[in-house]
Parts: structure tokens; sequence; C-alpha cells
């Protein structure tokens, strides 16, 4: 699951950095793959492994901003590949664990600082 406490979260959500932009894993605290920053490291890649219910690949959350929520693991939205369901668009409505959430039920993102 992931671990509110070792996530950088700003009035946007959770701060990430993405594999895709040159984020990458710096630490891993209970299943939680984060930056020196505490920027928790994303892929939108499909997941090859799950921990807790959520998906990941390699050492990377598995995220996805479109696709129907069709599941919850721990009051966390998934989608039909078992990615996390989430998005950018804010604001926070709901907050699970201290992790915030839009009004579509999506783990609310805030981009990492450049």
């Amino acid at each position: 699951m992931l671990n509110r406490g070792v996530l950088n979260i700003d009035s946007g959500g959770v701060r990430v950095a993405d594999v895709a932009v040159g984020g990458f894993t710096q630490q891993f605290n209970g299943g939680t793959p984060t930056q020196s920053n505490s920027s928790l490291v994303i892929t939108a890649d499909p997941p090859i492994n799950f921990i807790g219910g959520l998906g990941y690949a390699e050492n990377n959350l598995c995220i996805a901003d479109e696709g129907n929520i069709v599941q919850r693991v721990a009051g966390f939205g998934l989608t039909a590949t078992g990615a996390l369901s989430t998005s950018f668009i804010g604001p926070a409505v709901n907050w699970n664990s201290g992790i915030p959430f839009n009004s579509s039920g999506r783990m609310l993102l805030s981009p990492a600082p450049g």
C-alpha cells in the first residue's frame, strides 16, 4: 500500500516523478516508490506484479489517468489493468489515509517541480 508518511503532498495533490521524463526510484518504503525529494515515482506501463493489490512495473507504481474504475483496494480506485486511477485535475474533495482524491474518485497528483 502507499505510505502517506513518505510522500510529498502539496495543495495540488501527491507530487510525482514520471519515469517517462527521467524519474527513477531511489527509495521503496512499504510499497511506495519515491525519489529523495519524496515525489512518488509513477509509470503508465501496464503492471507486471502486484503489492497490496496495487500494480507495479519494475519498482514503479503503475497509474492510469484514463479508464473506468472497476474495483477498489483499500479505498484506491483501480482500472481494468490493475493500474491506480489518478488525475492531475482537482480539487481534492476526499482524503484516504491523508492522500487526496478528486470528485471522480481518482487519486489527485501534482507534477514534481522541474
